[in-house]
């Protein structure tokens, strides 16, 4: 008698139809894996049509983020949360491999635009059309993080005034434009001759309150165009431009306003611990180009001038007829102004 064989078709059958039930298995635990982390993954998800850009779904994550409902995303063009001509690439194909991550601007449902960190990868599924998995990273806090330092690193902590940083780079610009439009740029360095007795009278508190009266008093000195910043301990530096084209005007103007500054920061300064009795001395320089530390470095030297020798405020701001004004200025006024 001849053994029993199962016929080889049979054999195969059982095999090819053994290893698509495993097939199937594994498809299913692989999308059963992505849905798992699709739907609760912190970083907001979008599966997206390659080639038309349409969004065939959301997570909870993107959602939260832009404050849309899943069903308000859906069908929705990836184009339609660009702001302008703002637009990314979809066409992930061998040729057009995924790309770095990029930063952009979504537009939330109130209309405020978010910074995102866009990360694209595509999805190939045998029978299904080409998809991207767009991977949206939420990037304020650390954007908030950067715009904290860079205010810090370009403000003074206690009086919030521009510091000698961002003073440098907006005097570069305004001697630029002063070059091109043939104005003047005026620098007027300020320091507080008194302060050391405020401190040792009143406390460092004191000392802080003062310095406090004293920014706001020259913010409102100036026009919102000007820029008052703090350069040293008891320093400030004023800048403006002057429209004035002739040299000797300018300086009329420039000795007037220093003048000015002098006559109100030498009024008593009140703030929370009390009253304060500051002298202020000024030193002015004028430059129509240049740079920019040249400029500050001439006022600070006129400065220096203007604090020894305090009868030569008067004499260096020149003739008040130039400006029509009276002079402001009495003879011991702490006002120089450089040559």
């Amino acid at each position: 008698m001849l053994p029993l064989t199962r016929p080889r078709w049979l054999a195969l059958g059982v095999a090819s139809s053994r290893e698509l039930r495993e097939a199937e298995t594994a498809l299913a635990d692989s999308e059963a894996r992505f849905r798992l982390v699709f739907d609760h993954s912190v970083v907001g998800l979008l599966r997206v049509d390659a080639d038309t850009g349409r969004i065939l779904e959301a997570n909870p994550a993107v959602c939260h983020l832009l404050d849309y409902r899943a069903t308000a995303l859906t069908d929705r063009s990836v184009s339609d949360l660009l702001p302008g001509d703002d637009g990314i690439d979809l066409d992930l194909t061998a040729d057009h491999p995924s790309p770095a991550p990029s930063e952009h601007r979504l537009l939330r449902r109130d209309g405020r635009l978010l910074w995102v960190t866009l990360h694209l990868t595509p999805i190939a599924q045998e029978g299904l059309q080409p998809q991207v998995l767009v991977q949206v990273v939420d990037l304020s806090e650390r954007r908030d993080a950067a715009r904290e330092l860079t205010h810090q690193a370009l403000h003074d902590s206690l009086t919030e005034l521009p510091s000698r940083l961002l003073l440098m780079d907006r005097a570069a610009v305004a001697l630029a434009r002063a070059k091109r439009g043939g104005h003047w740029v005026v620098a007027f360095f300020v320091t507080l001759e008194e302060l050391p007795e405020v401190t040792s009278v009143m406390g460092q508190g004191g000392d802080d309150g003062v310095l406090h009266e004293v920014a706001t008093r020259l913010r409102m000195l100036v026009r919102p165009a000007d820029t008052v910043a703090r350069v040293g301990t008891s320093s400030f530096v004023v800048l403006c431009e002057l429209e004035a084209s002739a040299q000797r005007t300018a300086r009329g103007i420039a000795g007037a306003l220093a003048c000015r500054l002098v006559a109100d920061l030498d009024e008593q300064v009140s703030y929370a611990g009390g009253v304060a009795q500051v002298r202020a001395s000024v030193g002015v320089a004028l430059a129509t180009e240049g740079r920019a530390d040249d400029l500050i470095d001439r006022a600070e030297a006129a400065l220096r001038r203007a604090s020894e020798e305090r009868s030569t405020g008067v004499q260096a701001s020149g003739d008040s007829s130039t400006t029509g004004e009276p002079a402001l200025c009495p003879s011991d006024t702490p006002v120089a102004i450089a040559d």
